[in-house]
């Protein structure tokens, strides 16, 4: 499994395959850069070490296509003890926190909290603002926060813009290409019980994803 490259704004890092990637640079005053991570959601989900801003930082975002495992990945990597807030139930909070003009504890005290960010965000400035209170919140009682881009892949400019660099990290997730997607629909056959004789067309679908490799994978078993 490919380490997970670390990029930095204006340039690329190199690629660290045995360890942990460094801190982040920083700038004149000391205070670290963004991080930007890349790579595919089996790369996260697997026993290698992370970047350390990924495993550090109050919180991190997590971009990238429909089904590409970014709910997935952010669950895992909040762990056991943690607080879920899909899409629409995360509607629902918001509203409440309209009206109270405040957050309830459940949302503030968890050690983690994961959320699905609202579809249409860049339109909804009073929705960011709100999402704004509550990472800033969360990040001063030292709390963890995932926020996975909305399946519409709006923009989260506002809302990432937000926070000090030294307090974020950014994970953009991509579906697996060449040996990585090969390995991948080969896994997918074992756990289907499908001949693997079927990899390769289930492989060469454009467009890719898991979820039409998969159901590619079962129809051929079907026809055979």
């Amino acid at each position: 499994m490919a380490e997970p490259r670390t990029f930095e704004p204006e340039f690329q890092a190199s690629v660290f395959p045995d360890a942990l990637a460094p801190d982040s640079p920083t700038d004149i005053d000391g205070i670290p850069l963004p991080t930007l991570v890349s790579g595919t959601s089996t790369e996260f989900l697997g026993r290698k070490p992370l970047p350390r801003a990924v495993a550090r930082r109050p919180v991190v975002f997590l971009l990238g296509p429909k089904g590409v495992g970014k709910t997935t990945v952010a669950l895992h990597l909040a762990g056991a003890q943690r607080c879920y807030l899909p899409e629409e139930e995360l509607l629902g909070v918001l509203r409440a926190y309209a009206r109270a003009r405040c957050w309830a504890e459940a949302y503030l005290s968890p050690a983690a909290l994961v959320l699905e960010a609202p579809c249409f965000l860049s339109r909804r400035p009073a929705v960011t603002l709100a999402l704004q209170d509550l990472l800033q919140q969360r990040t001063s009682r030292g709390g963890r926060s995932f926020v996975c881009e909305a399946d519409d892949e709006d923009p989260m400019r506002e809302l990432i813009g937000s926070l000090s660099p030294k307090d974020k990290a950014t994970m953009v997730l991509r579906f697996p290409v060449g040996r990585g997607r090969r390995r991948y629909v080969l896994r997918m056959c074992d756990e289907l019980e499908v001949d693997r004789s079927h990899a390769r067309q289930a492989t060469q679908l454009v467009p890719w994803t898991y979820a039409l490799a998969r159901q590619a994978l079962m129809d051929l078993s079907t026809r055979s």
